[in-house]
């Protein structure tokens, strides 16, 4: 997992492992913005941290989404759909 995610990110990027207080390990990334600005970043759109119709369009196509510039629940399925196979 930790080397898929390094990948995904760049090898920049600092994984490291860390323990919830039931035993389960997570992934902890460090180092990563996950905000607005780096999502609009990603998806080489305005970086002006408001996620606007025009964000929603990019994400929609990059995720092969319907592409109504509305974020629902087909939008949040295929984000995370895409988010779980490391494909974003």
């Amino acid at each position: 997992m930790d080397r898929r995610v390094r990948r995904l990110l760049g090898r920049e990027q600092t994984v490291r492992r860390r323990t919830d207080p039931l035993g389960l390990a997570d992934v902890c990334l460090v180092g990563r913005q996950l905000g607005p600005r780096a999502l609009q970043g990603d998806l080489h759109v305005n970086q002006d941290g408001d996620i606007g119709p025009v964000t929603v369009q990019a994400l929609q196509r990059h995720v092969s989404a319907a592409l109504d510039g509305v974020w629902g629940p087909e939008t949040t399925r295929h984000f995370q759909e895409s988010l779980n196979a490391s494909s974003f």
